[in-house]
């Protein structure tokens, strides 16, 4: 009996133990677990924060990435690299659509750590999305670099090209030019764009650098344009000597005929005399009265120290109202048509005369001064006849103030 109440009593002791035990361990579960959702609901809270800061990161890089597209448009090497960005681009989009929702105190542990994995994983995607964009975003630029260094390696050629056969062209120009031009100068001028052009195209730019590619192309540009000028000129002194010279010749072949019909004439009236029965029959009928215009020409001229020969035929005027052949020296060539109307028969004399006195200053009617027309050399002398032969009531060219700066140089001896 003794032995069984032991028993009973030991038994009654372990419960209690046991019980003991049991609360103890159940308040420290319920602890731990509180701490733990404390725990879960602060991790939440940091990396929410984390999220919002990658997002925004990511948002950033995002608008970088679309302003890169737009920028480089389809100017890339390989559009392979274009078609990456814009998947990433989107993919990152994607992503940052996502909701961030952190734990709260409110929530059981499971929930908490739930909600804490998925704040987690959307932080993580945020920064793969950004992590992903930047290398995509330099083999965008790099591709669209070595598109450009293309471009400008192309123009690069063409406008070396260009300038190539310009300056060829350029060289046979100078060449067939040579004894056909008045001022040599426009000639030496060419040569020199020649060989400054001939220097650029011995050297070669960088083939892989956009800058020197591109600076290359803009000087070869330029120095064709400055070839192509400078061959313009060449060209344009060519066609006024031209000119120039078939004028002379014109002049000379019509002074040499009217040389002849002078000597033919004087042959005519010498055998005229020979055969008149009287020598008053030689003299000179009286003046008509429109012959008072006539003389008053022949007067003028005479003060003006030319010769009157009155002649339109095509020796003469050729038709026109005066001519002045400038290897006939102080003769100058009248249309009898013209005697009566007084004024205009001046007026005629007058211009006629004055391409005597700049023929005698510059040693030919077209100076150099004229800059090769005809129109030009006529306008200036209606303004030299005007300004030194005692004015003009009429003109049959007319001129202006440059005209007359023109007419003023001739006869101050400046006729280059």
């Amino acid at each position: 009996m003794e032995t069984s109440s032991r028993r009973v009593k030991t038994v009654a002791a372990v419960t209690g133990m046991v019980t003991v035990l049991a609360g103890a361990l159940l308040t420290w579960h319920l602890v731990s677990v509180e701490h733990q959702a404390d725990a879960a609901v602060a991790a939440s809270v940091r990396v929410v924060a984390e999220a919002k800061t990658a997002r925004t990161q990511v948002a950033t890089t995002v608008t970088a990435a679309q302003a890169l597209l737009t920028e480089v448009g389809t100017g890339v090497s390989d559009p392979g690299t274009v078609k990456v960005l814009t998947e990433d681009v989107t993919r990152a989009e994607h992503t940052m659509k996502g909701s961030l929702h952190p734990a709260t105190d409110a929530m059981p542990l499971d929930k908490a750590l739930a909600t804490l994995a998925a704040d987690r994983r959307s932080r993580n995607a945020l920064a793969a999305a950004r992590k992903a964009l930047t290398p995509a975003m330099g083999a965008v630029k790099d591709s669209h670099h070595r598109y450009q260094v293309d471009q400008a390696r192309q123009q690069s050629d063409t406008a070396r090209k260009a300038l190539t056969e310009q300056v060829d062209h350029a060289q046979q120009v100078l060449a067939a030019s040579e004894n056909h031009v008045t001022d040599n100068q426009v000639r030496e001028h060419l040569q020199t764009v020649i060989d400054a052009a001939r220097t650029l195209l011995g050297g070669a730019p960088d083939q892989n650098s956009l800058d020197d590619l591109t600076t290359d192309a803009e000087h070869a540009t330029t120095t064709t344009s400055d070839v192509t000028a400078a061959v313009g000129a060449v060209e344009d002194a060519v066609a006024a000597k031209k000119a120039a010279d078939e004028e002379a010749a014109r002049q000379r072949a019509a002074a040499e005929a009217a040389a002849k019909k002078k000597a033919a004439e004087q042959a005519r009236r010498t055998a005229q005399r020979s055969a008149a029965p009287s020598a008053a029959s030689q003299q000179p009928a009286p003046r008509s009265g429109g012959d008072a215009s006539q003389a008053a020409a022949e007067a003028e001229a005479a003060r003006l120290g030319v010769h009157i020969a009155w002649d339109a035929g095509a020796t003469g005027t050729q038709g026109h109202y005066g001519t002045f052949y400038q290897y006939q020296g102080g003769t100058i060539y009248v249309n009898p048509s013209l005697i009566g109307k007084t004024k205009l028969l001046i007026a005629v004399v007058r211009h006629e005369a004055a391409h005597s006195a700049m023929n005698a200053r510059c040693g030919q009617i077209m100076a150099p001064i004229m800059g090769g027309s005809m129109n030009q050399v006529e306008r200036a002398t209606d303004a030299y006849a005007d300004l030194y032969f005692g004015g003009l009531t009429w003109m049959g060219y007319g001129y202006d103030a440059g005209d007359a700066q023109i007419a003023r140089q001739v006869h101050d001896g400046q006729c280059g």
